[in-house]
């Protein structure tokens, strides 16, 4: 969806989507790969003391890995992703 900067709110919207996805009868487990912003405390801080509203925030991403269960693997990939938006 559009990013409108709010990092709390993108770590949230990936946790309801795993939430989701592990509700899920054809899903194993999920697991979170890259969230959309390293909250680790020994990462490197960066950023800017300017003016956030003046430009537009980068794009965030997250990679999940998604393990299905054996006896769904002739489930269409599509059928979870309609499943998880329910």
């Amino acid at each position: 969806k559009n990013f409108n900067g709010d990092y709390r709110a993108a770590l949230n919207t990936v946790s309801q989507l795993v939430a989701k996805l592990n509700k899920n009868e054809a899903v194993q487990q999920v697991l979170i790969l890259q969230e959309p912003v390293n909250v680790s405390s020994l990462a490197n801080l960066q950023g800017s003391t300017t003016d956030e509203t003046s430009s537009s925030p980068p794009p965030v991403s997250f990679k999940l890995k998604i393990v299905l269960k054996q006896s769904s693997v002739t489930t269409p990939i599509s059928n979870l992703a309609s499943k998880a938006e329910q």
